[in-house]
This record gives structure tokens, C-alpha cells and sequence, in this order.
């Protein structure tokens, strides 16, 4: 996880980004988590809280404010410009599982996920 935002917001240091909406997630704590990582305290968190990390993005990237998201999903934002880095700092948080019960056979469609889930995890 790691800060994106519109490049529209003038953000040059640490300290600039204690100055903007710290837009959230149902996840309470992601923001401190990526402070205590950069050594810093968290401020107050007062921003908004979305339930979509896509309605995140697309919040930050309209200026909103600034998002903690996984870069790996918002690469294509990142690489257009639509969402910047604006600092490299990242944190992991967790990760995500894709589960089968052991008493159902895998579909075709869940063995497609999982085979691209694969390819992309090895790409990165």
C-alpha cells in the first residue's frame, strides 16, 4: 500500500501530506500502519471512508485527497498519469486468499482466476 493522488496536488514532502484529506478505508488501520512505517505519527483522520479501493482511487485522482492503495492495481493510472506516487514509502497490510472447499471441485472458472491470479503474482 502506498499514497496516490492526483498530480494536481502540490505534494513535495512528508509533511505535505499531512495537510490533505487522507481519504480512508473500511480498514481503520492503514494510515497509521503506513506512518508508524515512515516513522511518523498519524494525524487525525477525518476524511471520507469508501468501501472500494476503485472509488478510492478514482476520489484521489478527481483531487479529492489522497488514498493508500495497493500499487500493483492501480498500475495503469499510474502509468497514464491519471494517479501519482507522491512518495515511495509502502506498507504491507495483509494479503488476500482465494479459498475452495475441499469437498467441491474447482470450475473452469475458478481455475482460469486462479491460473491469470498466478501469472500475475509471477510477473511481479
Amino acid at each position: 500500500m502506498t499514497p496516490v493522488c492526483s498530480p494536481r496536488l502540490d505534494i513535495q514532502t512528508l509533511a505535505d501530506i499531512r495537510r490533505h484529506t487522507l481519504l480512508r478505508s473500511y480498514r481503520a488501520d492503514e494510515w497509521p500502519a503506513w506512518f508508524a512505517q515512515t516513522g511518523e505519527l498519524c494525524p487525525p483522520l477525518t476524511g471520507p471512508i469508501l468501501d472500494s479501493s476503485i472509488g478510492l482511487a478514482d476520489v484521489a485522482a478527481e483531487g479529492f485527497g489522497i488514498a493508500l492503495l495497493p500499487v500493483a492495481m492501480f498500475e495503469r493510472q499510474l502509468l497514464s498519469g491519471r494517479l501519482i506516487r507522491p512518495v515511495e514509502t509502502t506498507v504491507t497490510l495483509g494479503s488476500y486468499w482465494l479459498t475452495v472447499p475441499k469437498d467441491r471441485r474447482i470450475t473452469t472458472a475458478s481455475q482460469t482466476l486462479l491460473d491469470w491470479l498466478r501469472n500475475v503474482v509471477a510477473d511481479h
